[in-house]
């Protein structure tokens, strides 16, 4: 690009440019540590595939532009775009490794194509040689396939606390953000030992200190929460809690708060194999709510725990459990059984106001 160009489409792209947030709604950051840079690639995709952003862009090299119009940057993936032509690698392409650029593509396809016994595609030799019908598919914009794949690199190099860096590899890439994924597979393979120590150090150190002496209670289980979930996007994907440790962090909050360290315990204790966490806080919410005469199947059993909730005793515990089980429907505290991702449902409890 020419140095106006390059202002040009900065300004445009900027425009583009997404704050890229975990689905707990944190901010994500990447401090310059090696180690916390799958991480936060990891957040990246996953806020991107929620938002749709840049999916034309990493699938063909192409994108969508105000009023709907579908832009490309070569005749040639129009007929793609509309599947008159098939990429047999069309499923394939992730943001990670996007689709290559249209002359591979179209070696590709003759490749299948010949392999079918079909005769190659020799490609559209101007725009009036494309049917009215695609065209309304899409145009060729080169321009603004740039502007996009500008955007691309921007909102990825956003999570950089160090803007010197983050403007370096934009330069590498060429303004590309399909271009960056080896220079950051690079800065992951410099990771040490230690560099994943030091961040995996600073989860753990906050794990084991627990709430350090308050009270446990919604409002404080969801501030360590909140604060756990910070440093725990941090850590590589591969180093992150499974449910399973997970279960065992909340039960740890729980024997640590001396006022139910004996009916926690009395559950978590029991000679038998080791229970999930849904399986955990739904007998020691049974448990409980048998030792207060409440059926655990009458409808009444929820208001009685809500209206008794900030009790002392058996009804305190009680109800700090059904604000862990049931925060999705204070009707049903067995509703966490349904539950897919234990993980989600605790970085979900963390955020709800």
């Amino acid at each position: 690009m020419s140095s106006d160009t390059t202002t040009t489409a900065l300004s445009e792209a900027q425009q583009r440019v997404f704050t890229v947030k975990t689905d707990t709604g944190d901010i994500v950051r990447y401090s310059g540590n090696p180690a916390e840079l799958s991480g936060a690639r990891y957040e990246t995709r996953k806020a991107m595939q929620r938002a749709g952003a840049f999916a034309l862009l990493v699938q063909h090299n192409a994108c969508r532009v105000k009023g709907g119009t579908i832009c490309v940057e070569h005749l040639d993936t129009i007929p793609i775009i509309a599947k008159v032509l098939i990429d047999p690698n069309q499923d394939t392409y992730t943001y990670e490794k996007p689709c290559p650029d249209t002359a591979t593509r179209i070696k590709t396809i003759n490749e299948s194509r010949s392999a079918a016994g079909l005769a190659n595609y020799t490609g559209v030799p101007n725009l009036t040689s494309l049917p009215a019908n695609l065209l309304k598919i899409a145009v060729p914009n080169e321009h603004e396939v740039k502007v996009e794949a500008l955007a691309y690199a921007l909102t990825q190099l956003s999570i950089f606390d160090d803007e010197e860096h983050a403007n370096e590899l934009l330069e590498l890439c060429e303004y590309d953000g399909r271009k960056l994924a080896p220079f950051f597979d690079e800065i992951e393979r410099q990771a040490s030992g230690e560099d994943i120590t030091l961040v995996t150090g600073r989860r753990n150190a906050f794990k084991e200190a627990g709430l350090k002496g308050l009270p446990l209670s919604l409002a404080s289980f969801k501030t360590f929460f909140k604060e756990f979930n910070l440093l725990e996007r941090r850590c590589p994907p591969n180093e992150r809690l499974s449910d399973h440790d997970l279960s065992q962090l909340v039960g740890t909050l729980f024997i640590k708060d001396p006022s139910q360290r004996e009916k926690w315990s009395s559950h978590i204790n029991q000679p038998t194999v080791a229970l999930s966490m849904e399986e955990q806080i739904t007998a020691a919410v049974q448990s409980a709510l048998k030792n207060a005469s409440i059926p655990s199947g009458s409808s009444a059993s929820q208001d009685s725990l809500s209206s008794k909730g900030g009790a002392a005793g058996d009804n305190a515990f009680v109800g700090q459990l059904c604000c862990v089980a049931s925060y999705e429907n204070d009707a049903e505290p067995e509703k966490l059984l349904n539950s897919t991702s234990l993980a989600t449902d605790l970085h979900a409890l963390a955020e709800r106001d």
